[in-house]
């Protein structure tokens, strides 16, 4: 079973640019803002991510002027941050939060940074002072928390009167909670923000930065967004809602949402598993499949107090059924070509009004498998699947899906449909007599 989530009504807002932003959207390391230091090993990456691009193992870094004059304003820090690797002395990055001097890399840096990774397995983000070789601990996250491979966000603040506020989020999370504070007011030079990567040739391309961003503190006045619906396809009777933040506890009423078709208001309405990011709604019956539902929620307020627009989100849970999608066309022997590519391709037909996420789905060519990712056939609609290698001969022939190679038998042989729990919606068997 799969669900197909349709958005109705959704709005994104931005925060303006601080002192220091980049989420390098324009591709630029160079202007806007500048970056000096070792900029031959990083690159933009194709998702606009920051990403260490080094040749041989080493340290590499990159830094820009914070402009903060002076310590009299409370600051904030907020970045993303991914280490494809399981960190280690010999792997792991710092962040600058304020520095003295521009190359981070000098032996007499006078500053601040939060390290991730180290040796064994309770590495966690931590927060250091360092005056030139001495680095002092000033405090630490969650210990084994980055011990793996992690995706994680940050935000750390700094108080006129010294006291630092480290938020992190959970691996590959976005929502940020308080995991230590400290009070440390040695240092006052706000020149220079940065960062620093120690890695080995193995993980010479494995860092990656976004979002960076570094000004006075930063006041939330954006509403919560929601980022998913997740309908439960097992026992049918629960959605769960994904928000990009924390929602107030005073939204968990179930006058907040409503489900058409009869459905109305949900009996039960909770937290998921205690992730104030994430609302499961319960109802006492399951929700009907394989028919177009609206999903309405009310008053989604964070925890600023930012409330959301009243929004609607249309859905359906699919359960599949035989012959729901049939192969409506199969192109085994595409030599010679009559007004069509000279390329094998197997068509198929949507007979639903409702569009049908295949994601999982396979193709059983004989004795060969293909499994089709990221793709959906539109309501009533046909979709082409054809090799890689041969996608953009169908270009202008509607909606084309691909795999790493179809080799459809000339003679014939059976292929079948399957859907993602393996079940056949639709087999044909052809021969070289049709």
């Amino acid at each position: 079973m799969r669900t197909i989530l349709v958005l109705i009504c959704f709005s994104i807002l931005s925060i303006s640019n601080g002192q220091v932003f980049d989420d390098f959207n324009d591709g630029d390391l160079t202007n806007n803002p500048t970056w000096s230091g070792d900029l031959d090993s990083f690159i933009v990456n194709s998702q606009f991510q920051l990403q260490l691009n080094a040749t041989a193992a080493g340290k590499a870094y990159l830094s820009m002027p914070l402009y903060l004059s002076n310590v009299n304003e409370d600051v904030e820090w907020s970045f993303w941050i991914r280490e494809d690797f399981d960190p280690s002395n010999n792997n792991y990055a710092k962040v600058y939060l304020m520095s003295d001097r521009s190359n981070l890399l000098d032996a007499g840096v006078q500053g601040y940074y939060l390290r991730f990774g180290e040796n064994l397995a309770n590495d966690a983000v931590k927060l250091y002072r360092q005056q030139g070789n001495v680095d002092t601990l000033l405090c630490s996250a969650t210990s084994g928390a980055i011990a793996k491979k992690f995706d994680i966000r940050i935000k750390i603040t700094r108080s006129v009167s010294g006291e630092w506020v480290l938020y992190c989020s959970g691996n590959g999370n976005a929502v940020l909670t308080e995991e230590a504070r400290c009070i440390d007011t040695t240092l006052t030079v706000f020149n220079y923000t940065g960062i620093v990567c120690t890695y080995t040739s193995s993980n010479r391309n494995k860092f990656y930065f976004d979002d960076i961003y570094g000004n006075v503190i930063y006041t939330d006045t954006i509403p919560p967004q929601i980022t998913n619906i997740i309908p439960n396809e097992i026992t049918k009777d629960e959605i769960t809602i994904v928000f990009n933040e924390m929602i107030d506890s005073t939204c968990i009423l179930t006058v907040n949402f409503e489900v058409d078709n009869g459905m109305g208001n949900p009996s039960v309405v909770t937290f998921t598993n205690g992730n104030q990011s994430q609302i499961t709604i319960q109802y006492n019956n399951p929700l009907p499949v394989n028919t177009p539902l609206i999903l309405s929620i009310h008053n989604a307020t964070d925890i600023s107090g930012n409330i959301m627009n009243d929004t609607t989100f249309q859905f359906v849970l699919y359960q599949s059924r035989l012959f729901d999608i049939v192969i409506s066309e199969v192109m085994a022997k595409p030599a010679p070509a009559v007004n069509l590519p000279e390329a094998e391709y197997i068509e198929l037909k949507n007979r639903l009004n409702l569009p049908i996420n295949l994601d999982g789905w396979t193709l059983q060519i004989g004795n060969s498998s293909r499994t089709l990712e990221n793709i959906s056939i539109a309501a009533d609609g046909y979709l082409l699947i054809t090799s890689v290698s041969n996608a953009g001969l169908f270009t202008g022939y509607g909606d084309i899906a691909t795999v790493s190679s179809l080799q459809i038998t000339d003679a014939g042989q059976t292929i079948q449909l399957k859907d993602n729990n393996n079940k056949i919606i639709h087999f044909v068997s052809f021969s070289d007599l049709w």
